[in-house]
């Protein structure tokens, strides 16, 4: 029973340390990334605010989310405080480009991490792969899913205003 008791006291320490939404400020590196088809055309992150975009390119439904991120920049006006940019890590460009080019009406650009240099370069968990990263002055603030997870919208959000 005692054990029991343990386990149950050291899970819930767990799950509060694991949903803490506390800021990250971890100093973020953008690695050599180039639009998808423009090799001349590099990402930089220009303004103070930014929000970085990862689409898994190797996943239709992955793919498919870049109409709510079209519809989403079409409808507000979050890019006047925010730089933001999609990038992806396809193993395939031809098939990603194929299948974005036939499924979506995305306009904007996206940029190719060759080698996956992002997640190295940062030493983030690339099994914990989140979709959005917010960062202030080239600090990673949140990490976290834009497009699906409110509470994250909202204080990403909260920071833009």
């Amino acid at each position: 029973m005692k054990s029991k008791l343990s386990l149950l006291m050291f899970m819930s320490i767990l799950v509060l340390f694991a949903c803490n939404s506390s800021m990250l400020k971890k100093q973020l590196k953008v690695p050599e990334m180039f639009q998808i088809g423009n090799r001349q055309k590099k990402l930089q992150i220009e303004k103070d605010k930014a929000l970085l975009v990862y689409i898994n390119g190797d996943c239709y439904h992955c793919i498919l989310e870049l109409n709510e991120w079209d519809s989403l920049l079409q409808n507000t006006n979050i890019q006047q405080n925010c730089q933001i940019s999609f990038f992806t890590d396809a193993y395939d460009t031809t098939q990603y480009k194929e299948m974005k080019n036939r499924f979506t009406h995305f306009s904007y650009p996206v940029y190719y991490d060759y080698k996956q240099k992002f997640w190295f370069t940062n030493k983030l968990n690339m099994t914990i792969k989140s979709k959005t990263y917010y960062i202030e002055n080239r600090n990673l603030i949140y990490q976290g899913d834009y497009l699906n997870d409110r509470r994250y919208r909202v204080k990403v959000n909260n920071r833009i205003e």
